[in-house]
């Protein structure tokens, strides 16, 4: 077991990753996988940053497509605050793919709750369609 600020991960094997600017984050890959959405196959990739910020990616560097779901981890609570699907992979079903993998994800680090804060009426719909609700701002707990 590792341990980490805000929750344990248990893992085999993990790689610590510099950033290259001078603040030197430490990345923890959990896991990388593959998922065939809409014909083709996208590679996913999983890492907590410094403990308390996530982010799970898709991409197929052949095309240039990145896409990303991202957030902070608090305690055994996690914030979705950023989402970027590629215009052409939108409406193929590769954001609901990444978000299950990413709740999956966070199932297995011990999170219990998940949400998300958007504004934008797109997103927000993604969200609503993917099972989430909307909520008063008074119920979400409160982060570190």
């Amino acid at each position: 077991d590792k341990k980490s600020n805000s929750f344990y991960i248990k893992l085999k094997s993990y790689f610590l990753w510099a950033h290259p600017n001078k603040y030197y984050q430490k990345e923890l890959i959990i896991t990388q996988s593959e998922i065939r959405v809409g014909g083709f196959n996208l590679s996913i990739s999983f890492r907590v940053i410094e403990g308390s910020k996530f982010d799970i990616r898709g991409t197929k560097r052949e095309a240039g497509w990145d896409t990303v779901i991202s957030g902070k981890i608090s305690n055994d609570t996690a914030r979705i605050d950023h989402t970027f699907i590629e215009e052409e992979l939108r409406s193929k079903g590769v954001g609901r793919n990444l978000l299950s993998a990413l709740e999956a994800e966070l199932e297995k680090q011990g999170v219990k709750v998940v949400f998300a804060t958007f504004t934008k009426p797109n997103i927000i719909e993604f969200f609503l369609f993917n099972g989430y609700k909307i909520i008063p701002v008074a119920s979400i707990p409160e982060s570190e």
